[in-house]
């Protein structure tokens, strides 16, 4: 058994910090079902690459769900979907704030045939609020939380994350979210709407950012791999690649003297806490490559690590799939999709001990499971083909 099974949730969402949401609950056993237009659903189904007809992307965030049609924006698709809501647990969205207004599905409206629902709102800007209305992507939305302009170097552009970070951490806390929820809901029986901004997700991961620049009245500034609270810590050249390696413990500074060969700096007052060490950082940066430089990765790496210092090779993808650590923890996943064949996926993150999920499925076809879905609430066969000639499934 799955932490969640029993759990049913109407997925509305699309790109990803919503699917990315409802995929961590389907991996730990809930019913996820994508309701998306008959028109083409999810829009990440036209993303590229496309592998044999199927997009890459959405196959990425869309597995262990199933699939339905239905045009929201009819009265006839409204009056289906207001059926599915009483068997549901969950609503999950992802619109632009107000959207779930205009199409008259609001929390209060969905309580009304289920009182217990659950309502997640996923939007770059939450539900209130004077930009609240506005478009948003992952790039959008580092650039306005601060997040852009402390990514990149001293001397560059602001720089976006290399992956949709704001989206992924949006979609993780709407996942906790929801739990949370269900969780009251168990012991109280009410339901309740839930609002989870990007940019409040965002501006949240902020760490001591904020607080910093209330105390000092100074934002901080881009530090490329650096960081403010000491040196070293930067991603340094091996002979055939990088290694990012740190030392934040004194006696692991000590260490790295001797291996780079400067045992002067040890003692000496120039060099005697972490305050002297970041005004000598270039310095020490230009000794430490020089040192490095004359090792691969691996004699890097095995230096480092018999001293205690913590230490990563800088890892391309396909290094990463084939990572024994991340191969030992199940965390690359092989499944059978319908268009692809054979693929490889991301495992899931959280171990769980007695109720741990699983990655069963691929990504479904859009409308797949119509009829299954359809038949459980009373849509007759020939309901169902009114429906369809009508563009509403």
């Amino acid at each position: 058994m799955k932490t969640l099974e029993g759990i049913r949730i109407l997925d509305l969402s699309q790109a990803l910090s919503g699917p990315f949401c409802t995929m961590q609950l389907a991996d730990h056993g809930a019913e996820v079902i994508k309701v998306e237009a008959p028109d083409g659903g999810d829009i990440t189904r036209k993303w590229l690459p496309q592998i044999h007809g199927k997009s890459a992307y959405f196959t990425t965030h869309n597995r262990n769900k199933k699939s339905i049609t239905l045009d929201l924006r009819v009265p006839e698709g409204k009056k289906v979907f207001l059926n599915l809501v009483e068997t549901a647990d969950v609503v999950v969205d992802n619109y632009r704030g107000g959207t779930m207004q205009k199409y008259g599905l609001t929390h209060d409206v969905l309580k009304e045939v289920n009182p217990k629902i659950i309502t997640a709102s996923i939007s770059g800007y939450g539900n209130w609020g004077p930009t609240s209305k506005r478009p948003a992507f992952g790039i959008t939305i580092e650039a306005e939380s601060g997040f852009m302009d402390l990514t990149g170097f001293p001397d560059g552009a602001p720089v976006k994350s290399g992956n949709s970070v704001a989206d992924i951490l949006t979609g993780t806390f709407a996942a906790y979210a929801i739990c949370m929820a269900l969780y009251r809901r168990e012991k109280t029986g009410e339901g309740q709407s839930i609002d989870v901004s990007m940019l409040d997700t965002m501006f949240h991961a902020m760490e001591a950012s904020p607080l910093v620049t209330y105390l000092t009245g100074e934002p901080p500034h881009r530090t490329g791999n650096r960081t403010p609270a000491g040196t070293p810590m930067d991603a340094y050249e091996a002979s055939d690649g990088y290694c990012v390696f740190l030392a934040p413990v004194w006696t692991q500074w000590e260490a790295l003297c001797r291996l780079m060969g400067h045992e002067e700096l040890i003692g000496n007052p120039e060099y005697a806490d972490y305050t002297m060490l970041k005004k000598h950082e270039e310095e020490i940066t230009d000794w430490i490559n020089e040192w490095s430089r004359t090792l691969t990765r691996e004699e890097l790496g095995q230096q480092l690590g018999q001293n205690g210092i913590a230490f990563s090779y800088v890892l391309d993808v396909k290094e990463s799939m084939n990572n024994p650590q991340i191969k030992a923890r199940d965390m690359v996943v092989e499944l059978d999709d319908s268009k692809m064949g054979k693929i490889q996926v991301q495992g899931i993150p959280a171990k769980m001990s007695v109720t741990p999920g699983a990655v069963e499925t691929s990504a479904p076809e859009l409308g797949q499971d119509n009829e299954a879905i359809y038949s459980k609430i009373g849509l007759t066969e020939e309901d169902m083909k009114n429906l369809r000639e009508k563009g509403i499934i």
